[in-house]
């Protein structure tokens, strides 16, 4: 049990660290809307996202605000219980990658009232919607639940042993 504990601390915690200080440094280096060219199709873009993925949604007020935080504080929490409740291997380790980045944007969003974006990747004149670490670990989360579902064999998933 102890391994494990440990073993999940620092898959939820070093990409939350990893993604707040990587905000940080962009709140503080970067213009907010004026890209700094990294290489053709990608720049570093200080954005900040009042709603919920690419900016949908966005709130309005100071209760959407709450509202919208308090929603993503309930997932975060359900997605902590579910993670705890799991044994299987192949499903925690995504879920708690996941629930890192969630976390660390709940963390942004309510010390900025914003999540903060920098990530801007293009092709022309075309942008894919701005994004930042935290986005970057949901996504794999997301990913890795997947390939635990419908890659995996049921035979292949390795489970807890209670003395992990």
């Amino acid at each position: 049990m102890q391994r494990r504990t440990i073993a999940a601390g620092l898959v939820l915690g070093v990409p939350f660290a990893l993604d707040l200080v990587v905000k940080s440094l962009a709140q503080q280096w970067l213009v907010y809307g004026e890209p700094w060219a990294i290489v053709l199709g990608f720049n570093l873009t200080l954005l900040f996202n009042p709603g919920v993925s690419f900016g949908l949604f966005p709130v309005g007020s100071a209760t959407g605000l709450v509202v919208m935080m308090t929603l993503q504080a309930m997932l975060c929490f359900g997605i902590a219980l579910y993670a705890w409740a799991q044994r299987e291997k192949a499903i925690v380790w995504p879920l708690l990658l996941l629930l890192s980045g969630a976390i660390a944007n709940l963390v942004d969003r309510f010390m900025n009232g914003a999540v903060t974006d920098y990530l801007d990747f293009y092709v022309g004149t075309l942008h894919w919607p701005a994004f930042n670490l935290a986005d970057i670990w949901i996504t794999l989360g997301v990913a890795g639940l997947i390939a635990a579902e419908y890659v995996l064999k049921p035979k292949d998933i390795q489970r807890f042993d209670k003395s992990e």
